[in-house]
């Protein structure tokens, strides 16, 4: 009893928050493996010396885990079946799509066929999405009546402005991070299509909003498609810049009445539907990878939670892209989707150009998925640094392997650490 006393506080020690910061990390693990030697050699040759060892005096081996790379806590229950399992990978991938549409598309096959036995299964619950998207009860609505003149994708476009309190960081490639960081955001809403566009602002002022509303459009230029109305709160788009702007692009603009969000309805659920979404997908990832996944990164989650709601297929078979372009299966599918936060492990710089190095250099790096670029062929991910902090695409070829059977794995033996290219 006194042996298994000292080692629990040992223990409980070094998970103090004035002792974590001062050791260092393979201090922390060379303690905790002595530890472990000494209670492997305690428990094993004492009785062999003739002494008894009461069972209620075996200490656990505690076995230390590295701090770059992702623990596991939310590891799913062994409770579960291994149909639930899979549903529960699918909706980490789908961005916390909800369970009910995850089956769906799991029956049809349109995530494989590896997993159509899931379709049909008891829905387990998810943790993340507790934490991330629990909410009064509201009262829905008789009906919602769809307007004759928003049929066609650009007939009319909502858009409304969301702010974020903690500051979200702006990506950078090369050099130092940027000290600039987003506060803001303006999200676009197609009626007819449902297809989504999320621009990240600086500020709310007007000319951040001018600049969403020039870069949507020239976005929905390309799959020929113009915005002849827009709908919006009062507030910035009511602005004397916003409104001729509108004038010379011959665009009507209508406004709700004051304090009448609900007349913005379609806005408002799509951001608090993609601001959930987010947020269990960030929630899981900073529970999961503590060290490295910190709540900056919210632009990235939105993000990437807009692209999974523009690709997942509604109850017509297609998805709001496909509607919106007119084009059957645009690259990337859902399946190409993986979770957010999840470790990447990118190929040398030297390997990617045909080069050699070192034969006991390491190969690859490990990065973080933070889901596929906005500005480069929709196949390419953005990866972020954990060195160095900087946000740089990568193709997703052969130089970058993606751990896609779980967003969470055991501790390997050794840390991965010091890895500066």
């Amino acid at each position: 009893m006194i042996l298994q006393y000292f080692f629990q506080k040992v223990y409980m020690c070094l998970r103090l928050p004035c002792v974590y910061s001062v050791l260092s990390t393979w201090l922390r693990i060379l303690i905790l493996r002595t530890m472990v030697f000494f209670v492997v050699v305690l428990q094993v040759f004492l009785p062999s010396l003739g002494f008894v060892v009461p069972s209620s005096t075996i200490v656990p081996i505690i076995y230390p885990s590295s701090s770059l790379l992702p623990s596991d806590s939310s590891v799913p229950p062994t409770s579960l079946t291994s149909n639930q399992r899979k549903l529960l990978h699918a909706h980490q991938k789908l961005g916390y799509l909800n369970l009910d549409m995850v089956q769906y598309l799991a029956r049809s096959g349109a995530l494989g066929s590896s997993i159509q036995s899931a379709g049909n299964c008891p829905v387990p619950l998810c943790h993340a999405c507790i934490h991330g998207k629990q909410h009064r009860h509201s009262i829905p609505p008789d009906s919602t009546p769809i307007d004759i003149s928003h049929l066609d994708p650009g007939d009319c476009v909502s858009c409304d402005q969301l702010e974020s309190s903690p500051p979200g960081l702006i990506p950078t490639d090369r050099g130092t991070p940027s000290t600039s960081k987003y506060h803001a955001g303006t999200l676009f809403v197609d009626y007819a299509s449902h297809y989504l566009y999320f621009m990240p602002h600086v500020s709310t002022d007007v000319q951040e909003a001018l600049q969403a509303k020039h870069t949507f459009e020239l976005h929905a230029s390309q799959y020929n498609r113009f915005v002849k109305c827009y709908h919006a709160d009062n507030g910035i788009f009511t602005t004397k810049d916003f409104c001729t702007h509108c004038t010379h692009q011959r665009q009507r603009l209508t406004f709700c009445g004051v304090n009448a969000h609900h007349q913005n309805g379609i806005t408002e659920r799509h951001i608090r539907s993609i601001t959930e979404r987010a947020c269990s997908m960030l929630i899981h990832a900073m529970i999961s990878w503590p060290d490295i996944i910190y709540e900056q990164l919210w632009p990235f989650a939105l993000q990437l939670a807009v692209d999974l709601h523009n690709h997942t297929p509604g109850s017509s078979g297609l998805s709001p892209l496909e509607i919106i372009s007119g084009v059957k299966s645009l690259s990337p599918t859902i399946r190409d989707f993986h979770p957010f936060g999840c470790p990447i492990f990118v190929l040398h710089p030297s390997l990617q150009q045909g080069h050699k190095i070192p034969r006991w250099k390491p190969r690859s790096r490990v990065g973080v998925y933070l889901g596929f670029s906005p500005n480069h062929a929709l196949s390419v991910p953005l990866v972020l640094s954990i060195t160095t902090g900087l946000v740089s695409p990568h193709s997703m070829s052969s130089t970058t392997i993606f751990l896609q059977q779980q967003i969470v794995f055991r501790p390997i033996p050794f840390p991965i650490l010091g890895l500066h290219y």
